[in-house]
């Protein structure tokens, strides 16, 4: 055997080893918050109304039915995760204020 194709071959052993004993078991209790750190994939809407365009049409038809800040149009995987789990993720922007030590879930876009 070619010594080349062995590497491959133990190291796709290893990870699915890796994967087998990673499999998620029962939780006992819930996440109550959801922090997302990330880049426009993960945009929730960082942007203040006055300076940002993503708060006019044609951002946010999709959802949430009107511009939201969001440069993204439609749900993104936070959404999603915050619909299954949570509450809906909140705009950084507006929540910071209202509350300082984050009682709700956050997002923050890193550029």
């Amino acid at each position: 055997p070619n010594p080349a194709m062995k590497k491959p071959a133990l190291l796709s052993l290893l990870f699915s080893l890796l994967l087998s004993s990673a499999s998620p078991g029962k939780s006992t209790s819930e996440g109550t918050k959801l922090f997302v750190f990330g880049d426009s994939y993960a945009d929730t809407g960082n942007w203040k109304k006055s300076v940002a365009s993503a708060w006019r049409p044609p951002y946010g038809i999709t959802f949430p039915g009107k511009p939201a800040g969001r440069f993204s149009d439609g749900r993104i995987l936070a959404d999603y995760i915050g619909i299954k789990h949570l509450s809906s993720i909140p705009l950084y922007i507006t929540s910071f204020f209202y509350s300082y030590f984050f009682l709700d879930s956050e997002s923050f876009s890193l550029f």
